[in-house]
């Protein structure tokens, strides 16, 4: 007889509590497998993300034992968890059922007895919550009707409340968020203000579309080197937010502010925007992280002693798809796969060559951070 668990929830967004969950459920009760069934939105909660976003985050933790169930199950409040049951049953034939859940959710049924009339179903499979007496909530279950209940302790499983607090912390909180599930919310902006929308006054079509383009990349290189992926998401997102703003209004608002007394950058909108921006992002968009604005204020010519987020707009800006062919674009979209420190000293001298080759005069800054990271990379490869 196939042993199969069953964990209804919200998966939003899915973390490694669910699927710590799943895998001990596994294999302490010998399942052939745990399906995840994520629920639509109901008058219970309403989900930040919908489900077909939820699916999909979903499917980055899938394997041959923990599977996304292929159906979606339609609502319809107080017999859901009945209702699910019986679709399991009738899909699976002679399966034995094992529903898993949070203690917060068991002490939310009230129907016990129309969910062990269901022949399939053999134990509730319960996991302890921080914030509930778990033997007390399973006594009531038991009183209840609920006669075969497994009660479960895992180390701290966080709530995906909890989770999302974090998101909007900026923390990609690896302890508890499998990078793969990460890299898709940081790439997509989910659980993140809706930084596309409220640019979308300030700029362009065409630099929004660059803009949007961009933070794909930048998260796309945070995730292949270990770069923070969020903070990466947002800097991408905002490092252009001053871009449309005429350059004597960029000067103004330098001067009144204090943002800078340097004249070279002063001259520049090129350089200038990145130092605007970074006020803005700060007093607009309500960014205090300090890694975000410096990534900012320095994606375009960059600084000694870059950080990998710094590194990663900075290349993004210059390799993203939508960024018009130039001369050696797809050499550094090809070292970019393999070092990042490389790609972004191989950008900043294809700059400086196109600056020089129309006459323009290349700023020290960019040439105090190229230096820098060839130092770094010359020392490297003396160390191998």
């Amino acid at each position: 007889m196939e042993r199969i668990g069953l964990m209804l929830g919200y998966f939003d967004p899915i973390h490694l509590g669910h699927l710590a969950m799943a895998q001990d459920a596994q294999k302490v009760y010998r399942l052939d497998a745990v399906y995840l069934c994520p629920l639509p939105e109901s008058p219970e909660y309403a989900p930040v993300l919908n489900l077909k976003k939820r699916r999909k985050l979903i499917l980055k933790c899938v394997s041959d034992k923990i599977k996304l169930y292929p159906d979606i199950i339609p609502l319809s409040a107080d017999s859901l968890l009945i209702e699910v049951l019986s679709l399991v049953q009738k899909r699976h034939n002679d399966a034995a059922v094992f529903p898993i859940m949070g203690m917060d959710r068991l002490s939310r049924i009230t129907d016990f007895a129309g969910i062990y009339s269901i022949p399939a179903v053999k134990a509730l499979i319960v996991y302890s919550r921080i914030g509930y007496s778990s033997e007390k909530v399973v006594q009531l279950a038991q009183d209840s009707g609920a006669h075969s209940v497994f009660l479960r302790r895992l180390n701290a499983i966080p709530s995906s409340e909890r989770v999302r607090e974090q998101i909007s912390l900026f923390n990609d909180v690896p302890e508890w968020v499998p990078s793969r599930v990460m890299h898709t919310i940081a790439r997509k902006g989910y659980y993140l203000p809706n930084y596309k929308a409220m640019l979308r006054p300030t700029l362009s079509q065409s630099r929004l579309k660059h803009t949007v383009s961009v933070r794909k990349t930048a998260v796309d290189l945070a995730y292949r080197y270990n770069a923070p992926m969020l903070k990466t998401s947002v800097a991408a997102m905002l490092h252009d937010c001053a871009k449309c703003m005429t350059h004597c209004a960029m000067q103004k608002l330098a001067r009144e502010k204090f943002l800078t007394e340097d004249g070279e950058t002063l001259s520049s909108p090129a350089l200038l925007h990145g130092v605007v921006g970074a006020y803005i992002a700060k007093t607009t968009y309500g960014i205090r992280d300090k890694d975000i604005l410096n990534a900012i204020t320095y994606h375009t010519v960059g600084r000694p002693n870059m950080t990998d987020i710094e590194l990663c707009v900075l290349l993004a800006d210059s390799i993203e798809p939508l960024r018009p062919k130039y001369p050696g674009i797809e050499e550094i979209r090809t070292l970019a796969k393999c070092d990042l420190k490389s790609a972004a000293l191989a950008s900043l001298r294809t700059t400086k060559s196109y600056i020089l080759s129309i006459g323009g005069k290349y700023s020290m800054k960019a040439q105090d951070a190229m230096d820098d990271l060839l130092k770094k990379l010359t020392k490297i490869h003396q160390e191998v």
